[in-house]
């Protein structure tokens, strides 16, 4: 799947990557396996980091149309590198701050995604060995 998350109930936290194309298929399958997932929680912070993507498949009316699956006071940050990403994540952004508060910030370094959601380095390492994901 090209976007991949792994949840964390001790630290509360989802983290999601995206590897290679980006897709509406691949949010939605994504965003479909997290509902079913009895370990997910719409209150968990989340880093989405998109530097592993490379290209994108969708528009940005199409990402809009998504449910929202996030609690009113969830945490979110995508960590976008580079420019095309970025501008699509700040697009996002701005819809997502007028329909759902302003929750969700857009970085291009994961130092400052963490610090934006909450989360040491350090616990970001131990999830990153407990989901498989490799270090990027």
């Amino acid at each position: 799947m090209p976007v991949t998350s792994y949840i964390s109930r001790t630290h509360a936290i989802v983290l999601s990557r995206v590897h290679g194309a980006m897709s509406l298929e691949g949010l939605q399958q994504n965003q479909e396996w997290l509902l079913n997932e009895p370990d997910f929680s719409p209150d968990f912070r989340q880093v989405f980091d998109m530097s592993g993507m490379e290209n994108l498949e969708t528009e940005g009316d199409e990402v809009r149309g998504l449910p929202y699956i996030w609690g009113q006071n969830s945490r979110r940050a995508i960590i976008a590198t580079d420019d095309l990403a970025f501008g699509m994540a700040r697009m996002y952004q701005l819809i997502s701050d007028k329909e759902h508060g302003g929750q969700l910030g857009v970085f291009r370094s994961l130092e400052k995604a963490l610090e934006w959601v909450g989360l040491s380095e350090e616990d970001y390492e131990e999830i990153l060995r407990a989901s498989g994901f490799s270090q990027s």
